[in-house]
């Protein structure tokens, strides 16, 4: 009676550890492996903040990365089985470098994808270089990325190009002649603002106020006040959702009407709670992909999308469904070796993606179009400049 005992008493012990490692926040594995399959493994690893500020780009770009692995691991004449380990940086920078030796000396992963944020990218890009494993990271904007080194790619356009849109847009389609910029002081901020101030005053534009705020801020009141004595025509908001939501909030309340302009980073479903109704109206650019898209793959995404999860997807998702899909096809017509999943990374051209056609130059930057939207009735809504 007692050997019984003391093994119901192991098995509900194991039943507990193994419950533990299948709900652990880090090293999570995604994979779709089953004893029968005769492919070779191979490990990526993907490091998003799942937790903290920016979890819903991490909640985002995850379920990308998922539909995607489970497109190719179904896939009967693939001779490679995809394992994903997550990691959760918080969005927190040297949570990201960590996590990244963690899977390039622990995992031995054959190559990195994720970071969504450049604040993380930029730190792990340099371990990656160092280690000479392929990092392609899906959303990063940061200018600096560019030089980051030559195992260093991603699939979002620089914010630099985003930040001179904006200014011709200026110019060009609604006749702004004076701006006050007022961005996040990180690097993805200052890349959009820098830009932007540039080709905003090559013509003769005049910036009558630039600014930066801290990560974290929340009382902005000082500085709008000054923007709201200078009267500019229009407010360049380069930054995220937690602070543009209070900035725009706040300009209302000190009866701030100018135009608002701003960057992709602005669709979030944050920016409407914490902007309490007063988001509309803001112009931003934004990435090219379109949710309402009618062709293949584009459609199909979005449809096993919506039916999966039940909303439709963000270009995030559709960034990160896009870098799995071009690193399993490089590794097909290349192999899993470094050096040979940076050389096909630098072929690919003209591809396809749900996301839109993707190149990458002599750099590994993404050579893609950008869009232009705007928040009308609380609602992320496309238009043509």
């Amino acid at each position: 009676m007692k050997w019984k005992i003391y093994l119901a008493v192991a098995m509900l012990l194991f039943m507990i550890c193994i419950s533990g490692c299948l709900n652990a926040p880090s090293g999570e594995v995604t994979s779709n492996i089953s004893s029968s399959d005769n492919k070779t493994l191979v490990k990526i690893g993907v490091v998003l903040p799942l937790t903290g500020d920016a979890a819903k780009y991490g909640e985002w770009s995850r379920k990308g990365y998922d539909l995607a692995l489970e497109k190719i691991n179904s896939q009967d004449d693939y001779s490679y089985q995809l394992m994903l380990i997550y990691e959760d940086d918080e969005g927190i920078p040297k949570q990201s470098v960590s996590a990244t030796q963690k899977l390039i000396s622990i995992d031995k992963v054959k190559a990195l994808t994720g970071y969504v944020l450049s604040s993380g990218a930029l730190p792990s890009a340099a371990v990656a270089e160092k280690n000479k494993i392929v990092l392609l990271s899906s959303t990063a904007s940061a200018e600096s990325i560019k030089h980051a080194g030559d195992y260093i790619f991603r699939l979002r356009e620089s914010g630099g190009l985003h930040g001179q849109l904006m200014a011709e847009y200026c110019h060009n389609k609604i006749n702004v002649k004076q701006v006050a910029v007022f961005y996040l002081a990180a690097e993805n901020g200052l890349a959009y603002a820098e830009s932007f101030r540039k080709k905003f005053t090559e013509p003769g534009g005049e910036i009558m106020f630039y600014e930066s705020y801290n990560p974290g801020a929340t009382d902005f009141r000082s500085s709008l006040t000054k923007i709201k004595e200078l009267q500019p025509d229009a407010v360049y908001l380069p930054g995220m959702p937690a602070e543009i939501g209070l900035i725009l909030k706040q300009a209302a309340e000190l009866g701030l009407q100018n135009q608002f302009l701003s960057t992709s980073a602005i669709e979030n479903p944050k920016i409407f709670e914490l902007a309490g109704g007063h988001a509309d109206g803001v112009i931003y650019t934004y990435p090219s992909f379109d949710n309402h898209c009618h062709e293949n793959p584009c459609n199909e995404f979005v449809r096993h999308y919506e039916s999966k999860y039940g909303v439709s997807p963000e270009f995030v998702a559709a960034s990160s469904y896009d870098a799995l899909m071009i690193l399993s096809l490089v590794f097909k017509e290349q192999g899993i070796d470094s050096e040979m999943i940076k050389k096909g990374l630098y072929k690919v051209n003209d591809y396809m993606g749900v996301s839109g056609k993707i190149s990458f130059d002599e750099y590994g930057e993404v050579v893609r179009d950008i869009s232009f939207r705007k928040i009308i009735n609380s609602t992320f809504v496309s238009f043509q400049p």
